[in-house]
């Protein structure tokens, strides 16, 4: 999972047009196991904060990560606190009414 947060990182990095929203974004945010430091923990926790480029396919990203966890050893189970389905990018053009008068009443000030 690191080494792909690396590489959309050096993606970005790589090509001044894109911007934060074109890259798939991979945080480790928590680490969780065991209570005392002479003892191996039964079960080890890592959460992940990662916000998926719109480009991005949300199935093939999932099994990608299913992959990783097999590719690992197995043994490791995958949970999504939140997982949600995949939403078209709103349309900034003359065709979404609502951006037309969005941008208009902008202009007008």
């Amino acid at each position: 999972m690191m080494e792909f947060r690396k590489s959309q990182v050096q993606k970005l990095a790589d090509d001044s047009s894109l911007t934060i929203g074109d890259v798939t974004t991979v945080n480790l945010t928590q680490l969780r196991g065991g209570v005392q430091s002479n003892v191996v923990p039964p079960l080890l926790e890592a959460v992940f904060d990662i916000r998926i480029a719109v480009t991005v396919d949300i199935a093939a990203f999932e099994k990608q990560v299913r992959d990783w966890c097999a590719e690992a050893g197995g043994g490791i189970e995958l949970e999504f606190e939140m997982k949600n389905p995949f939403v078209e990018p709103t349309k900034i053009d003359a065709s979404n009414p609502y951006w037309v008068a969005f941008k208009k009443a902008l202009d007008d000030l």
